[in-house]
C-alpha cells in the first residue's frame, strides 16, 4: 500500500507539474505508467478523442532514496501532419515546446503566397496556395457523363490530401439541376436537405446550390452543384476535423477567386 501510495503521489505531482503549463482549448492530457519502471510515466496529449502529441521518458536514473525510478529527459513529439519531435529536462519543458506547435497547427492558416492556374480541360480558372498541389484526370461514371477528355480537377494540400474537387463535364444524360442532386444524395447517403437546406452561391458568375454536412463525424463535406442543357459543374470540399479549423478561410478565397 505505502508504494502504491509512493507512486500514486509520484503521478499526481508531474500532472500537477504540466497543468500549471495551460493546453490549448479543446485539448487534454492523460497520466500512464511507463513499462515496469516505478516512477516512471508518460503522457498523451489528446484533441477530438484522437492523440495528437505525447511526452514520453528516454532516460532515467535509479538512484532515488525512495525507491522510485527518475526520469532525467523526454522525447515530446507533435504526431498530427508533418511529425515533429524534440528533447527536454522536464514534462513542463515538453509542454512548453509542444502549446505553441499545437496551437499554430490548429489555428486558421493564412497563406501570404498563391498560384494562378488556369487549365482546359475542364476550363476553370482558379487560385490556390502556393504550397499545394493539384492533379487532373477524367472521370466518365459520374452524373451519367460521357467525357472525352479529362473532366475533374483536385486541389491537394501540402500533406497531399484531397481537399476540393471541381468536376466539369458534358450534361450527356440531360440531367436538371433536381435530377442532379438526388443523382447525388444515392452517391451519397450522409447528404440530408432537411437538415441542411439548400443554398444558392454565386461562384463564378454562375448560380449554385450548395449545402453540407458532417460524413461519419469525422468530416465536413461541402457540395455546389449546378447544371444547364450543356454541362455540369459539381464542387466538392471535404475537410477532416483539423482542416476544419485551418482551412476555412482558405475555402472561402478558392472559391472566391473561380472564372469559368
Amino acid at each position: 500500500m505505502r508504494i502504491i501510495g509512493l507512486l500514486f503521489l509520484l503521478g499526481l505531482s508531474c500532472y500537477t507539474t504540466a497543468q500549471s503549463v495551460r493546453l490549448p482549448q479543446g485539448v487534454t492530457m492523460d497520466t500512464l505508467p511507463e513499462g515496469f519502471s516505478e516512477g516512471l510515466f508518460r503522457h498523451h496529449l489528446y484533441k477530438n478523442k484522437q492523440v495528437i502529441a505525447s511526452i514520453v521518458p528516454v532516460t532515467w536514473h535509479n538512484n532515488d532514496t525512495r525507491g522510485t525510478t527518475i526520469a532525467t529527459s523526454y522525447e515530446a513529439s507533435f504526431l498530427v501532419g508533418t511529425v515533429r519531435k524534440d528533447s527536454f529536462t522536464t514534462v513542463k519543458q515538453s509542454l512548453q515546446w509542444l502549446v505553441p506547435v499545437i496551437e499554430d497547427y490548429f489555428s486558421p492558416v493564412d497563406y501570404p503566397r498563391w498560384k494562378s492556374l488556369r487549365i482546359q480541360p475542364p476550363k476553370v480558372r482558379i487560385r490556390y496556395p502556393w504550397e499545394w498541389s493539384y492533379k487532373s484526370d477524367r472521370n466518365n461514371s459520374i452524373f451519367q457523363s460521357k467525357a472525352q477528355t479529362n473532366n475533374r480537377l483536385a486541389l491537394l494540400s501540402t500533406n497531399n490530401s484531397e481537399i476540393m474537387q471541381v468536376i466539369r463535364t458534358p450534361n450527356t444524360g440531360k440531367l436538371t439541376l433536381d435530377q442532379l442532386i438526388l443523382l447525388s444524395q444515392r452517391m451519397n447517403p450522409a447528404i440530408n436537405l432537411q437538415q441542411n437546406p439548400l443554398q444558392d452561391i454565386l461562384i463564378g458568375g454562375k448560380t449554385f446550390k450548395t449545402t453540407n454536412h458532417t460524413f461519419m463525424e469525422l468530416m465536413l463535406q461541402q457540395h455546389y452543384w449546378y447544371a444547364d442543357e450543356k454541362e455540369i459543374i459539381y464542387i466538392g470540399v471535404g475537410l477532416l476535423r483539423e482542416d476544419q479549423v485551418r482551412y476555412p478561410l482558405v475555402i472561402k478565397e478558392i472559391l472566391k477567386s473561380i472564372k469559368w
